[in-house]
């Protein structure tokens, strides 16, 4: 039985040490560079310095400087440093590899056969952080107990932008690298709006797929964040992925209408609610025709612009999120009504006062002598433009004192029932025409002759008709008539 009980013994010290030759080179990949280590001495003692060759492979199409760091190290586990030690921050140019080594020093005693130091490497360019886990076995090996080291490779798809107002989808996949069960793994995401922690099991050399849903404030002002993946097993950090995410900018007006009319008076409100994210400065138009538009007032103040012969009313708006305001389009056609009625009262009371008499003076037949105006024939035209008779005409015409009336009968024409001369006044005229039926024209003719040879011209008074229309007497006057020699 003894000789048995060593045997296992050995057998399971051999395991142990194919466990530990098995991921003494190990490799990890993110989508633009590869991380590998060889281990070159992971067999140390107390106080003793482990030894690992890093091998990064740049898939980049420019140069990219890596960061190596440890997280161990701040927690006062391991003394992790670069041989030279300014290989702290690696550059590898595009397409390339480059190469350096890893000092691991633990700063705790061994408390089984191995211990597990955390390497972190994260591109400067792209932010993409990967973490390696690192076993180093002790050189004096009492425990015959061995393990696989907990080891998984993670990956998340997501979109870079998301409108709040839609659900965030996440894909993550995590893949079990050996045989080890992990059961009861823990994927934990983490940003400045949301965390989400579930735990899930993976079977040796498996692979577990996660899918969320992340829904957001729809108010949530546009920012730039970065969502963690921690991937955890009993309590120990596995690997961590960093992704970016954009929560986009929305404008969304709300516009409801109201709108209420009385006698030529029509009144709009439009209650405006910004549903967006930021602020509306988006301009609000309202259609207006032309005439419609010399009679719109708005509350608050608002310009009329012209686009593709269309006029518009248009507000300036300042509108915060899930603010709103209250624009008022009064349209009044009351001063429109109020000049139409006012001309249709000018007509109407033109009509109405206006003389029923009109009349008008010319001059024909202008004889000539010595280069002046020796004699001339003068017509007065009578018109009844209204639809009532005109009773007791009297037509009053003055000649001026440099010319005499010729003093004969002319037919058709009526005759003068007074004529009376005067030394500075001239000589008065006075016809009777008892009436004038509706629309009914008439002639008065008659001839003057120059006491001396007119020279230049001669300017002749207007003629006064007087008639009766109803008590009143009324008068009305022809235009005074020019006549140039």
């Amino acid at each position: 039985m003894v000789g048995k009980g060593r045997g296992f013994m050995k057998i399971k010290n051999l395991t142990w040490i194919l466990i530990i030759i098995l991921l003494a080179s190990f490799t990890l990949a993110a989508d633009d560079f590869e991380v590998k280590y060889r281990m070159l001495n992971d067999n140390i003692d107390e106080g003793e310095t482990a030894l690992a060759q890093l091998t990064i492979l740049n898939y980049q199409n420019y140069a990219d400087d890596f960061t190596i760091s440890s997280p161990d190290v701040d927690t006062l586990k391991w003394e992790v440093v670069t041989d030279p030690l300014s290989d702290y921050i690696l550059t590898v140019r595009a397409h390339d590899t480059n190469v350096t080594k890893l000092k691991l020093k633990p700063l705790e005693p061994f408390e089984s056969a191995f211990k597990l130091v955390r390497v972190r490497i994260q591109s400067r360019n792209t932010k993409t952080l990967t973490e390696l886990v690192i076993p180093v076995k002790r050189a004096a090996q009492d425990s015959p107990i061995l393990q696989y080291v907990p080891s998984v490779k993670a990956s998340a798809e997501m979109p870079d932008e998301i409108d709040p107002r839609d659900q965030l989808p996440i894909k993550v996949t995590i893949s079990n690298r050996n045989w080890r069960n992990l059961s009861g793994l823990v994927l934990r995401m983490e940003g400045s709006l949301f965390a989400e922690e579930t735990t899930l099991d993976l079977g040796p050399m498996g692979e577990v797929t996660k899918e969320f849903l992340v829904n957001f404030d729809p108010m949530q002002v546009p920012i730039k964040d970065t969502v963690h993946f921690y991937v955890m097993f009993e309590k120990a950090y596995l690997t961590e992925i960093q992704k970016p995410i954009k929560i986009l900018s929305y404008s969304d007006l709300d516009i409801k209408k109201e709108e209420s009319s009385k006698f030529l008076i029509t009144e709009r409100k439009y209650i405006i609610t910004n549903r967006g994210n930021i602020n509306s400065l988006d301009p609000y138009k309202y259609k207006v025709s032309n005439v419609e538009s010399w009679f719109t007032k708005t509350n608050p103040a608002s310009t009329i612009v012209t686009e593709d012969n269309q006029k518009y009313v248009v507000f300036n708006l300042d509108l915060e999120p899930n603010k709103s305001t209250v624009l008022v389009v009064t349209t009044n056609y009351t001063p429109l009504v109020i000049l139409v009625l006012t001309i249709l009262l000018l007509i109407i009371s033109y009509y109405m006062l206006r003389s029923p008499i009109t009349v008008m003076k010319v001059a024909s037949e202008i004889i000539k002598k010595e280069g002046g105006i020796s004699k001339m024939k003068l017509m007065i035209h009578l018109k009844n433009r209204s639809r009532r008779t005109v009773n007791n005409l009297t037509i009053i015409e003055r000649i001026p004192h440099i010319a005499s009336l010729i003093k004969e009968s002319i037919i058709g024409s009526l005759q003068p029932y007074k004529i009376a001369e005067f030394d500075k006044r001239g000589t008065i005229i006075k016809w009777n025409l008892p009436n004038l039926e509706p629309y009914e024209e008439r002639i008065i003719t008659y001839r003057i002759a120059s006491r001396l040879t007119i020279i230049g011209g001669i300017k002749l008074p207007a003629t006064i008709v007087k008639y009766k229309q109803g008590e009143r007497e009324r008068i009305t006057n022809s235009k005074k008539l020019n006549i140039l020699a």
